[in-house]
């Protein structure tokens, strides 16, 4: 539990075990131009409003096809698909919430970072 400005982020300002929009303002979308695999879990060519569940261990990582609302409670009849995103410190301590796609041959890593904390998944672009 690290704390920014005096705040703790993960287990306060984000709780823990709770849906997290993962953003401020608008939804955090994400367009997959191609058919994607992150990890074994196939994800169709498409957009997606992103949401996150923390908690100390892993992450869950929701693709959601609720594009127009945005609401705290998003709604959990349109979660597509969950992924799990396992948890590492970053280099260096991350003042503002990013999300970042680095990109590696056929596919990258895809990274939420805040704080003192990095939650990230590997994924595979499927070209057809």
């Amino acid at each position: 539990m690290s704390c920014q400005a005096g705040r703790v982020i993960y287990g306060g300002v984000v709780p823990f075990d709770s849906v997290w929009r993962t953003g401020a303002n608008d939804p955090t979308r994400i367009v997959l131009p191609f058919d994607t695999r992150f990890e074994k879990t196939f994800i169709p060519k498409g957009e997606y409003s992103l949401y996150t569940i923390p908690t100390p261990t892993e992450w869950t990582l929701i693709f959601n096809t609720d594009l127009k609302e945005w609401p705290t409670d998003p709604n959990r009849s349109k979660d597509f698909v969950q992924v799990k995103m396992k948890l590492r410190k970053p280099a260096t301590q991350q003042e503002r919430l990013a999300i970042n796609i680095e990109m590696q041959k056929y596919g990258g890593v895809f990274t939420i970072t805040w704080d003192e904390t990095e939650a990230f998944i590997p994924f595979n672009i499927l070209k057809k």
